[in-house]
């Protein structure tokens, strides 16, 4: 691949190449430019200038995997400054278990890609395909931090903040979704209530501006756009869409599903609904029409109870939350599956969020603690919260980028813990 290089990038890795070679020399380790496997014997990357982190990057004039910290210092070299960069999770099919590095080709044709036919064009498909053999080892194993690594984070700014209004006649509330929209908007679902509030938040402070009540309990709100939302009615098995004017929620139709389905998220394919008692998932258009199985019956057995889904637009990831078998990285683009993660310190995990930096924050409801994973399904760190002084574990969380504070409910209650983090 190198003599199809510009001579002065062909330098830079001969270069490169010479310093490894050195440092094999030195240390009596082989240094090779194909990834490397763990002891586990589980293929997993290892970034080609550290060799020490599991990349994010690879550079596909290079032809090298690199680490957040290594692609940023790779950037500053004006030779290598407008190279082509894919991420290592969205190559999980490419790469397959033979952990080959992905090609040019792979990426510019992606029927180049090993899949089944029957699920290469469409969005979803409910046709049973046959799972690759990284697949089957990522949907049954577990991901496990090692105790060494779980340092945990000290958080700042602690506050309680309230969702309680002067209208709700329950002592006590579930919050069933916690999402912040544009504007400095916040949007609480009070299931006991059966209200969908809506508040401007400022640091340490909610002001209440809007407030709908629903005949049956309000669920999971998603964003369609900035100018329409979607919030699930499971007990009436529909959604309702809602129409944003600024601070403003005006009703719009009512789409039926067909059945019980509390948690959704929206696609660029459509919209993803999860059935969580019978653990059954179903995607449409995004005018709620033209309903079809996301997932085949070998596949759904795998799960017991799906509660919560989250999509990540610039990866076009489906994330999948079970509190008994974990969360699941699932390539909407690819139809492959990249991560599972659980472990024993998180115990019945309930939401979580991608922050900025693409880290996935994990709520740990019994084990009052966030577990923070990478987007490959690689734990990072953990921050506790047990010395906050509440007895209720964490439910929902979002995040304010500008503030950058999380807030997280809290089980049975209508409070909100505010937090900063020291990073």
């Amino acid at each position: 691949a190198s003599k199809h290089l510009p001579i002065d990038c062909l330098c830079h890795n001969l270069a490169f190449i010479w310093i490894h070679k050195t440092a094999e020399m030195a240390t009596g380790l082989e240094i090779d430019h194909e990834p490397r496997k763990t002891s586990g014997g589980v293929g997993k990357l290892l970034c080609l200038h550290c060799m020490q982190v599991v990349p994010r990057y690879f550079c596909l004039e290079c032809e090298v995997y690199l680490c957040d910290t290594c692609k940023t210092q790779h950037d500053k070299d004006r030779l290598k400054c407008k190279h082509t960069y894919v991420t290592t999770y969205s190559q999980n099919r490419i790469i397959g278990s033979d952990m080959r590095a992905p090609k040019q080709g792979d990426i510019d044709n992606p029927k180049s890609v090993k899949m089944d036919e029957s699920i290469a064009d469409g969005p979803v498909s409910s046709k049973k395909r046959n799972l690759s053999s990284t697949e089957e080892e990522i949907l049954a194993s577990s991901c496990d931090a090692p105790e060494t690594s779980r340092t945990s984070v000290v958080m700042s700014s602690v506050r309680i903040l309230t969702t309680k209004t002067e209208n709700d006649v329950k002592n006590t509330t579930e919050i069933g979704c916690l999402k912040l929209l544009r504007d400095d908007l916040v949007v609480v679902t009070d299931i006991e209530n059966k209200r969908l509030k809506c508040f401007v938040y400022s640091l340490d402070d909610l002001f209440l501006v809007e407030s709908l009540v629903f005949k049956t309990a309000p669920w999971c709100v998603s964003s369609v756009d900035d100018s329409k939302l979607i919030v699930t009615l499971p007990d009436a098995k529909c959604y309702q869409e809602l129409h944003r004017d600024r601070s403003c929620l005006r009703r719009g139709n009512i789409i039926k599903l067909g059945g019980h389905y509390p948690v959704c998220a929206v696609t660029k394919s459509g919209i993803v609904f999860a059935d969580t008692d019978n653990a059954h998932f179903i995607m449409t258009d995004l005018s709620g029409q033209h309903v079809t199985d996301l997932f085949d019956n070998d596949i759904e057995k795998r799960f017991e109870t799906p509660n919560f889904l989250l999509y990540n637009d610039r990866n076009d990831m489906l994330l999948i939350n079970d509190p008994v078998k974990g969360v699941f990285g699932f390539d909407m683009t690819y139809k492959s599956w990249i991560f599972r993660f659980s472990n024993p310190s998180l115990v019945c995990p309930l939401e979580f969020i991608v922050a900025e930096n693409e880290d996935i924050f994990i709520l740990g409801n019994e084990s009052k603690n966030i577990h923070v994973i990478s987007l490959n399904g690689e734990f990072k760190y953990e921050i506790s919260l047990r010395d906050v002084n509440t007895q209720q574990g964490p439910c929902c969380i979002c995040y304010h980028p500008k503030l950058h504070a999380y807030l997280i409910s809290l089980s049975g209650s209508y409070d909100l813990l505010q937090f900063k983090l020291n990073i």
